[in-house]
């Protein structure tokens, strides 16, 4: 029932081996060593065609089996978990957004107040507060100005 050509190939090693047969049928074979303790025996097994899907199924299986199955908790921590650590991890620049909202020309501005900023916020804001300082300086004089000029 085995090709000739197969004995003595790859299939001796435990691989499968598919190929096309004749009339556009898939030919599978497969071989297994079984150690007993009367000896050590070769299966052979032979396919024509897989009209029952049997070597999908197994496919599937071995993949459900052998990857998903002890990568799908991993999975399910990170697809969980990275939405929290983003939004706890972007908490200073949305509050560091809502401080620069609260800037107006005629009212003060407080510094920035976060505990342990990351240090491209920090820099970013106090940035903005020496900008709306100078602006704020530059208003006052403005107003003086104007004041006198009347």
């Amino acid at each position: 029932m085995l090709p000739t050509n197969l004995l003595g190939s790859p299939i001796e090693l435990g691989d499968w081996i598919a190929r096309e047969a004749a009339h556009g049928e898939m030919e599978t074979y497969v071989s297994h060593v079984m150690v007993r303790p009367e000896g050590r025996y070769r299966v052979y097994f032979a396919l024509i065609d897989d009209p029952a899907n049997l070597i999908r199924a197994e496919l599937l299986d071995k993949f459900f089996g052998h990857a998903l199955r002890p990568v799908l908790p991993t999975l399910v921590i990170l697809i969980g978990g990275v939405p929290l650590i983003i939004r706890r991890d972007l908490r200073p620049v949305a509050e560091a957004a809502g401080w620069a909202r609260e800037i107006w020309p005629d009212k003060p501005s407080d510094l920035f107040q976060h505990d342990n900023p990351p240090a491209e916020i920090k820099n970013l804001t106090d940035a903005v507060s020496r900008a709306v300082d100078r602006l704020n300086s530059e208003l006052e004089s403005e107003k003086r100005r104007a004041a006198q000029a009347l």
